[in-house]
């Protein structure tokens, strides 16, 4: 196909305009092969491409392509679907089968936002970044099938800030990234922790000058908190600070660089990223 910015259709004898970045905005589709001429194409008497599927299920799957968003116009999801499969592509497939899920499932009218598959903790090694994505859009978190050999771990907490997620299974803590182009995103797995995580905070966007940006995560695990910075390249630099707390932390969250513990007996932990020091405080309950 000629490399010009901007491609004609013509589907099913309505015409199209639109441009390849829209039509390459997600990668191994039918749009990539038929753009890089992998496909054969027949052109009708303007020069058009022409595709034979019906023009209306198109116009949703180009609104697609160019908003990453789905407006059904009246269309049946089993109908968009099926576009969805002939053209390859598969996060609209995805989040179209987990909604059809979640049309048949018992947990009641509760709308999920993502599937993530859990990650394979016998693979990952010590921890640190990581990547692997999976697709999202109006979908919900389920348990996929164990792998023979492999025992998926139950998610105990999550929490989320801008477009990450912080997720806590029974001995790790993974971290994910929202991507608009293919969804969410493994970034990091936390080094394999003594004893289940029982409070998690997050902050991915710490701001400490000179344009540098941290992303902090803390974790209580028994009477230890553990701080990292998921922002490092390596697991080795990804640690920051351990505190033994010493008692059962109850609450734990940041405040813009400050991480805050708190127990019911009245214990007060504070660290601070610019100082890395921890402060301890008894106060009365």
């Amino acid at each position: 196909m000629a490399d010009s910015q901007l491609v004609a259709l013509n589907v099913g004898g309505v015409r199209f305009c639109t441009s390849r970045e829209t039509l390459l905005s997600i990668p191994g589709t039918f749009f990539s092969s038929l753009i890089s001429d992998r496909i054969p194409s027949a052109r009708d008497e303007s020069g058009a491409v022409f595709i034979d599927r019906d023009p209306t299920l198109f116009s949703i799957i180009l609104n697609y392509l160019r908003t990453k968003r789905l407006d059904l116009r009246g269309q049946s999801m089993y109908s968009v679907q099926t576009e969805a499969e002939f053209f390859g592509i598969q996060p609209l497939v995805r989040m179209l089968q987990l909604v059809e899920d979640h049309g048949r499932s018992t947990c009641g009218d509760i709308l999920f936002h993502a599937y993530l598959q859990p990650p394979s903790f016998d693979v990952v090694g010590d921890g640190g970044p990581a990547s692997s994505s999976w697709d999202s859009n109006m979908a919900r978190f389920m348990a996929a099938p164990a792998r023979s050999g492999v025992d998926i771990d139950p998610v105990f907490r999550i929490v989320g800030h801008q477009n990450w997620l912080a997720a806590t299974y029974t001995h790790r803590v993974c971290c994910y990234r929202r991507k608009e182009s293919f969804g969410w995103e493994l970034v990091f797995i936390s080094p394999l922790l003594q004893s289940p995580a029982h409070q998690i905070a997050f902050n991915s966007k710490v701001s400490i000058g000179n344009n540098q940006i941290k992303r902090l995560l803390a974790v209580a695990s028994g009477g230890n908190i553990c701080v990292w910075d998921i922002s490092a390249t390596d697991a080795a630099s990804a640690e920051i600070t351990q505190h033994d707390f010493a008692s059962t932390v109850d609450s734990l969250l940041f405040i813009g660089p400050q991480l805050v513990a708190l127990s019911s007996v009245g214990k007060v932990a504070v660290w601070s990223l610019m100082t890395r020091h921890w402060k301890v405080q008894q106060v009365t309950p």
